[in-house]
Order: structure tokens, then sequence, then C-alpha cells
């Protein structure tokens, strides 16, 4: 199995999914789906999560396996899932992000060692990491357990 690469996508709220008030994604590259296939690496009852590249809350697919990374549970929920939810919260708010997250490999493994995370926003969006006072709009999530 491959390991995915770059994902990305313009997340905004638009036609008959802003009638339901539901994030709207054009993502480019994740229009085959393969439903029922892991992510590479996966291993079940070993502490991990499927992790969305493009999240779900914000229009990623739930069955392009293009779209999923083997990550430690605490790295996906909560970490990764914090900076989602901003996303999705300023998309909410009407603004329209280019957004990407690209997984992070060394050698050949097929887990990646961290998730780079990137978005420019219409209306100035920044993820704010916990505890921070200034936003970025890059920010890396490492792939390892909760200490």
């Amino acid at each position: 199995m491959t390991r995915p690469g770059l994902a990305r996508a313009r997340v905004g709220v638009r036609g008959a999914q802003e009638e339901a008030g539901r994030a709207a994604c054009s993502a480019h590259g994740l229009d085959t789906p393969d439903p029922g296939v892991d992510p590479a690496g996966w291993e079940s009852n070993k502490g991990y999560n499927r992790a969305h590249l493009l999240g779900a809350q914000i229009g990623g697919s739930n069955k392009d396996p293009r779209n999923f990374v083997t990550m430690h549970a605490y790295a996906n929920s909560p970490i990764m899932r914090r900076y989602e939810g901003q996303l999705r919260k300023a998309v909410d708010n009407g603004e329209v992000i280019e957004y990407s997250a690209t997984p992070v490999y060394k050698g050949d493994s097929v887990i990646p060692e961290g998730v780079w995370l990137e978005a420019q926003g219409s209306d100035g969006f920044q993820f704010m990491p916990k505890g921070a006072t200034t936003g970025t709009n890059r920010i890396y999530i490492p792939n390892e357990p909760r200490n």
C-alpha cells in the first residue's frame, strides 16, 4: 500500500450546502473513492486512529484512502481536531480557506512522523495554537502518543 501525500482543498460555504450550513470542499486529487481500505501502516488495537488529511468536518472524504494516514490517537484527537475545528468555525463565518495537509515521512516508513497543516484565508485566517497569543498560517502536528 502506498503512503498518502499532499492533500489540498479550497474550503468554503456555498451553494445548496450553504443553505444547510455545511462546509463544502473542493479537493484536488481525491476524486476516486475506494471504501474499505485502511491507511498505510494501520493496525487495530495499537493506539492509532485513521486520521483525515482533509477533515470530514470541512468536507474531506470519509471513503478515499488517500485522505487518511495512520496517526497516534492523541495526535489526531484532540490535537489535529483542534485545528480542523478552527478551520470549520472560520468557514461557518463565511471565510474561504486554501488549506493543505502534508504528511512527513522518515525513510521508507508508511506512518508519518507528523503532518504540516497550512491555511490562507480570505479574511486573514490563522491557526491559533493552544496557549498562544498570536496565530500562524503553518503548524506542525507531531505523530506522537500522549506523554
